[in-house]
């Protein structure tokens, strides 16, 4: 099985639906219910075609899936659980340390 076959049959084993990213520079965009009753929450890449190549490239694809209220997922496969996610969100604006609250 191919390692976007094997990712894919994943995702739907835990309920989500998935479509293209391709809109988003992603491989897939997964909704948690029904496709068109909300938006998808998450953006996954296949680590076989989409890799970062250093944590900017991974920040960047974060922000970038931020942009539009989503989470980016990268998957990594653990040989004794099968696929896990890494998901890197973006801090709202009033969090970062070059937007601080000052009292």
């Amino acid at each position: 099985m191919s390692v976007s076959s094997s990712i894919v049959l994943d995702l739907w084993k835990r309920g989500l639906n998935t479509r293209s990213g391709f809109k988003y520079g992603t491989k897939w965009r997964c909704y948690p219910s029904i496709v068109g009753e909300g938006h998808a929450p998450w953006l996954v890449v296949d680590p076989s075609l989409d890799n970062p190549k250093n944590w900017a490239e991974a920040c960047l694809s974060s922000r970038l899936a931020s942009g539009v209220n989503k989470d980016w997922l990268y998957p990594i496969n653990d040989d004794e659980n099968g696929w896990r996610y890494l998901q890197i969100s973006r801090p709202p604006s009033d969090s970062r340390w070059s937007n601080p609250i000052r009292h």
